[in-house]
């Protein structure tokens, strides 16, 4: 296992593990409170929330009355997120 200072990507943290074995990612796995192994010896990892939830979900869209009972975002919108998202990126 190797650790360094900083990641590839420029981010400062205490360590990072880079490109860590199979024996290593499962070792990780397992000292998680909320994994469980299964009868076949893999784990199986619950969380309380799921990254798909619905409040984090939306329908990009410029016609929002055909789906009711969605979230929606114009694609203007959906433009603007992206730019802000890929400014914050590139001055990480």
């Amino acid at each position: 296992m190797v650790t360094k200072k900083r990641s590839s990507y420029g981010v400062e943290a205490k360590a990072f593990i880079d490109n860590p074995s199979h024996k290593d990612l499962r070792q990780f796995t397992g000292q998680m409170e909320n994994a469980h192994t299964t009868v076949f010896c893999n784990y199986d990892v619950f969380t309380r929330v799921d990254a798909r939830s619905t409040s984090s979900t939306y329908i990009v869209t410029d016609t929002p009355e055909q789906h009711r009972g969605h979230q929606t975002m114009s694609r203007e919108e959906y433009a603007h997120i992206v730019e802000m998202q890929e400014s914050y990126i590139a001055q990480q």
